[in-house]
This record gives structure tokens, C-alpha cells and sequence, in this order.
């Protein structure tokens, strides 16, 4: 289960912050309160980039409060907070962005992992600077388990021909030995396949 920090001057001051950072964003944090994506705002101007704000999605699909997220690190739910090929791509997703988002392995509060694709664009102020993230996730459970189901069958396939693919070529190698006339190779081989029709299982 992610460490959560004691409340903290920081998470206390997020707290207190948010109701002034929703009458400030307006219309944006209303919509991004009510869409079905997780989204977090996340400060630019702090270290570890803390997050500001988290609608109702993203505490539903990581089983946190909202206090309990505020004024965290944002790489605080990495499933392994160590995995520096991951941290880079959140890096370069902080850095650019991209289309594809960066896919990153997830932990939520009762321990359960999650993969998610994470989607981060800065929120400049009237001067141009960046003064926020705001980070989108979309949920990659249900597609990685699709993956692995066919993975499976992909697999049991590839089973299943070279079983069939071996008791052919064993029909063919023994008509081969016992036959020297094409038409009887033929008829061997045909009666072989009558008697081992799709033999494909182990």
C-alpha cells in the first residue's frame, strides 16, 4: 500500500487552498470535477509537483480521500516508486507531453495495482509561465487483461498447429518410407489424415 505522509504545513495549506483554486479555474475545475476521467492538478512550482486537486474519478479509481491526496508528491501512487524507466517517462510527460501519454503501474490504497495511461499539460498564467500540471488517467486494467486473454489464445493456437503440423508431417514421413509410387503416397497419406482428423490437443 503508497506511504501516505502525516498531514504536513503543505497539505494543510493545500487544503485551504482549494476552494480559492476552484472560484479561480471556474467552468475547467467544475468540468473536471464532473467527468467520468481521474484528474489531478498538480502545482509547478513546488518540488514533486504536489498535488492541488483530484476530482471524484481519481479518488474512486484509487480508493483515496481527497485529503489524503492533497498536497502529495504526484509519483506518490507508483506501484514502485524506484522504477526510473517509469519516472522517466512521467518525466518526459511533464517536460512535453505526447500523444500517447506515458503507461504507468499504479497502486491504490488497498494495495490492488493498476496500469493507467497518464496524459499531463501545463496550466500557464497571463506571463506564459507554468504554474500548474493538469494530469488526465485513463484506466488500462481492462485493456491488460484483455492482452493477457489473448496472449493465451495466441499461445494455445500456436499449441494447437504444431501438434497438428507434427502428426502431419509424421503421416507424410511414413508414406514416404513405405511408398515409392506417387499415387500411393497419396492414398497413404489421405487414410493417415482420415484417422487422426485435427488431432490437435497434446
Amino acid at each position: 500500500m503508497a506511504k501516505i505522509a502525516s498531514k504536513s504545513d503543505e497539505q494543510r495549506d493545500a487544503e485551504a487552498n482549494v476552494e480559492g483554486f476552484e472560484e479561480k479555474l471556474g467552468p475547467f475545475v467544475v468540468a473536471a470535477e464532473t467527468t467520468r476521467m481521474a484528474m489531478v492538478f498538480a502545482d509547478a512550482r513546488q518540488l514533486g509537483n504536489p498535488i492541488i486537486f483530484a476530482n471524484d474519478s481519481f479518488l474512486s479509481l484509487t480508493g483515496y480521500d481527497r485529503k489524503e491526496i492533497l498536497a502529495q508528491n504526484f509519483n506518490f501512487l507508483m506501484a514502485h516508486v524506484a522504477d526510473a524507466e517509469a519516472l522517466a517517462r512521467i518525466k518526459a510527460e511533464f517536460e512535453s507531453g505526447s500523444d500517447c501519454g506515458a503507461e504507468v503501474l499504479y497502486r491504490r490504497k488497498d494495495g490492488s495495482e493498476f496500469w493507467s495511461d497518464v496524459f499531463i499539460s501545463p496550466v500557464r498564467n497571463k506571463n506564459g509561465d507554468v504554474v500548474q500540471y493538469f494530469a488526465s488517467f485513463v484506466d488500462l486494467t481492462r485493456h491488460k487483461e484483455a492482452l493477457t486473454q489473448s496472449r493465451m489464445l495466441i499461445d494455445e493456437l500456436n499449441h494447437r498447429v504444431k501438434n497438428t503440423l507434427a502428426t502431419v508431417q509424421s503421416i507424410v514421413w511414413q508414406a514416404l518410407r513405405t511408398n515409392s509410387n506417387p499415387i500411393a503416397i497419396r492414398s497413404a497419406i489421405s487414410l493417415g489424415c482420415l484417422r487422426f482428423p485435427c488431432r490437435t490437443t497434446c
